[in-house]
């Protein structure tokens, strides 16, 4: 913090206020941590019984122990993490961010001692020593691979069970982005309402604001199954897993709309979003919705999830936007182009400087020539 970051530490509630005493941000990891110490203590390191026990007891304290970090961890540049905490790493590459592991005593390989866990009663050497880390490596991996990879599998947060409960009836995305509205608790009792009435499953993101500043309070708090509310998500990450998107017609929903491959329906509000809503209502791989009706709007869910030519249609664009190369291909022209300025630039230069010396002979230098003594008259022309 003194270095100008921002921190926070996730780790269990019984030091929340510790932490916050020292006005440190605090981040709720789950699990007790007496549970593993006990069982630790009273059956030894490793041995059958530890093992034994703690398949009967260390399941469900592993489960609290893997999920709560990963929203513990969300906004995060770096994680620095004891690697007794297990998640760390995992999440860090969900997140695709920097991993540190810190720890008080050694935990990665190496020959000049042996394992903290695995200390023998005199000096085995540097062969053993190397050993005894990747044989505690397999041990405790072999405990906990099973619920961790299954862990992972659920993408960490929830959602992924969500996306997956109904392989034939994949869900909707539905979000305006940041639009501001007059009544944002009517927008969402209207989408939750064409949801249900077309059956189809959504994951909404409730971005909208309340442009009239209002303060009731009044917000849904208990969705429907067939709902999944969130903040917000990637676009690339979660679009081509969907039945179809709504969004707002911006070129950035769009852009990732048509590329995922999957029919979209546009309310539009201001701006480039008539533009967007034209083009893919004309290419027919989207439905236009005026007004935001629970009749429309359930109407136009219908079509973009049952609609098959629409869905070929936007299958075959997404397939031909995928295989272009458009970062590629604008700095191809970055460089072509930039070549070009400069040929331009060189030009213009030289214009500058012929002009220059035709500014000195004419108007600088006494006439030299006899056709000049005819009295002819001209203007030199005007610098650039």
């Amino acid at each position: 913090m003194e270095g100008g970051h921002s921190c926070r530490i996730a780790t269990h509630g019984e030091y929340k206020n510790w932490i916050e005493g020292h006005e440190i941000e605090f981040g709720h990891v789950g699990g007790d941590p007496g549970e593993p110490i006990e069982l630790c203590v009273e059956n030894g390191m490793f041995t059958v019984s530890f093992i034994r026990e703690g398949l009967k007891k260390f399941r469900g304290w592993l489960d609290d122990n893997m999920k709560t970090p990963w929203k513990a961890c969300q906004n995060t540049d770096v994680i620095i993490e004891s690697p007794s905490a297990m998640a760390g790493i995992h999440v860090a590459e969900k997140l695709e961010i920097p991993y540190f592991r810190a720890f008080p005593f050694p935990w990665n390989r190496t020959r000049a001692f042996p394992h903290p866990f695995a200390v023998a009663e005199r000096n085995l050497g540097r062969g053993y020593n190397y050993i005894t880390y990747a044989t505690i490596e397999q041990v405790f991996w072999k405990g906990v691979s099973g619920q961790i990879n299954k862990w992972r599998h659920r993408s960490l947060d929830g959602l992924e069970e969500f996306l997956e409960a109904d392989p034939d009836n994949k869900p909707v995305y539905i979000g305006f982005g940041s639009m501001a509205v007059s009544d944002p608790n009517e927008i969402t009792r209207t989408i939750i309402e064409a949801v249900l009435k077309s059956n189809a499953r959504a994951i909404i993101s409730k971005g909208w604001s309340d442009k009239s500043g209002s303060k009731d309070g009044s917000k849904t708090t208990n969705y429907p199954a067939a709902i999944y509310m969130l903040e917000s998500v990637p676009h690339d990450w979660l679009f081509h897993r969907l039945a179809g998107v709504v969004h707002h017609g911006g070129a950035g929903a769009t852009a990732a709309g048509l590329r995922a491959g999957v029919l979209t329906m546009i309310k539009l509000y201001f701006g480039d979003q008539r533009f967007w809503a034209q083009r893919e209502e004309d290419d027919g791989v989207s439905v236009w919705c005026r007004d935001l009706t629970v009749k429309k709007l359930s109407s136009s869910l219908s079509t973009i999830t049952t609609d098959e030519k629409m869905i070929k249609k936007a299958q075959m664009m997404g397939e031909r936007i995928r295989a272009e190369d458009g970062v590629g291909t604008a700095i191809q022209y970055f460089y072509h182009d930039r070549a070009l300025a400069k040929g331009r630039l060189g030009d213009q230069q030289k214009k500058k400087e012929k002009v220059s010396r035709f500014n000195g002979i004419w108007t600088n230098q006494k006439p030299q020539e006899p056709w000049t003594g005819i009295g002819l008259q001209r203007e030199s022309p005007a610098p650039l």
